[in-house]
């Protein structure tokens, strides 16, 4: 049999170079010291964001990244004869590097970060461009005319639930109203029609029937990727706008023997018939109170006491919103299994309002302490703590020394 070639730089080390990195991270005083610091990170590679009370702003894109060859693009598996053997790293001092741009700010949602024309490749999937679309223009929109953006509109960015999506598909969703040959589709698609918004917002039954919607098309494409649901957002919408627009279909419509119009149709309809069959009636069912609530499923979640360990809250949000809400399609309500569990604003200034903290969902991991979930209900509105490394007034303390 053929000898098949993997490899993963992260297990290439006999120990965590992350740690060390991070702590030097945490001791840089200024940029030069951040970017040495970040020289030792490893893997995964992300989004490093710096900000100095100096003024300076910067993002920097660590990690031990490969160079492949020209054909190798590092997506399969590739002979293990040695000719697709990675040529080095990228250089550190190559690195995708921004500092101090000239627009005045940085912004990063885990979308692509380098331009397209950066020496090396990189990867090939990013996140969509949704959220950081969404972030960029909230920071125009409160920073124009002079205004200053504080503390207060920083948090309220944290919380927006607008969905960019949903505004992507609107156009598309207006032709299937208007040339559906089924009443029950037309009609659910006439309804979303009426979401002037797109606020993603708790509490919205606009959102609800757009993202079970959304969830039934992802199954479009299951006998080729051999996924029940899958919800890649680009994908999902260029198959349905080739389709009303240019009346070209997806392979995976073709094999369906469908255009893919009408199985955004039977999309709908089997959304509405879901919803209905799950307790949750279309139109009144709310976003993020009925359906949809975001889940914390604790390390007692397969023992006899999960009814009490395990928590949920209700918040708005989708995938791709700014407070994030992704969606588990593979359940009738829809739950949100992973969003925003730490949230944070930093004020660089010498004032003493030194910035915000929350994380869900409390102080304690002990299910019967008081403490245990005592955040949640801050979180999910969206508020937070004064961050303070002294004068708090503690009920208990705790001292933990490391072991002989």
């Amino acid at each position: 049999s053929p000898l098949i070639a993997l490899k993963y730089n992260a297990l290439q080390f006999d120990h965590e170079p992350a740690v060390g990195a991070f702590l030097k991270v945490n001791r840089a005083s200024n940029w030069n010291e951040f970017v040495a610091a970040t020289t030792e990170y490893v893997a995964p590679s992300q989004n490093f964001v710096f900000a100095s009370n100096t003024g300076d702003i910067g993002i920097l894109i660590p990690g031990k990244i490969p160079i492949r060859k020209s054909n190798h693009s590092g997506r399969y598996p590739v002979p293990g004869d040695g000719y697709n053997d990675w040529e080095g790293y990228i250089p550190a001092t190559e690195l995708p590097t921004f500092l101090n741009p000239e627009r005045g700010f940085v912004a990063t949602a885990n979308q692509q970060s380098m331009p397209n024309n950066y020496k090396y490749r990189i990867a090939y999937r990013w996140a969509e461009n949704y959220r950081s679309t969404r972030i960029v223009d909230l920071i125009k929109q409160g920073s124009s005319s002079g205004n200053k953006i504080d503390i207060k509109y920083m948090q309220t960015m944290q919380n927006d639930t607008y969905s960019l999506m949903f505004q992507d598909f609107k156009p598309l969703i207006a032709m299937l109203a208007q040339q559906s040959h089924d009443e029950e589709a037309k009609k659910w698609f006439q309804y979303l029609l009426e979401w002037k918004d797109g606020d993603a917002a708790t509490g919205s039954t606009h959102a609800t029937v757009f993202q079970m919607f959304i969830a039934e098309y992802s199954r479009l494409p299951a006998n080729e990727v051999g996924d029940d649901y899958w919800l890649q957002t680009s994908y999902l919408l260029a198959s349905l706008r080739n389709s009303l627009e240019a009346n070209t279909q997806d392979a995976a419509c073709i094999s369906r023997g469908m255009s893919c119009a009408q199985f955004a149709e039977e999309s709908m309809k089997k959304a509405i018939q879901r919803l209905e069959s799950s307790g949750c009636k279309a139109g009144t069912c709310k976003w993020g109170e009925d359906i949809h609530k975001s889940e914390f499923n604790s390390i007692y979640h397969t023992s006899p006491v999960a009814c009490a360990a395990d928590l949920s809250v209700s918040r708005g949000g989708d995938k791709h919103t700014v407070n994030v809400g992704a969606a588990d399609p593979t359940y009738d309500t829809l739950p949100c299994g992973w969003g925003p569990s730490w949230r944070s604003i930093y004020n660089m200034d010498d004032s003493a309002d030194a910035g915000r903290m929350i994380f869900p969902p409390g102080q304690d991991g002990n299910f019967l302490s008081s403490a245990y979930d005592d955040w949640m209900p801050v979180w999910a509105r969206g508020d937070n703590f004064v961050a303070r490394m002294s004068a708090w007034n503690a009920k208990s303390k705790a001292t933990f020394k490391p072991g002989k």
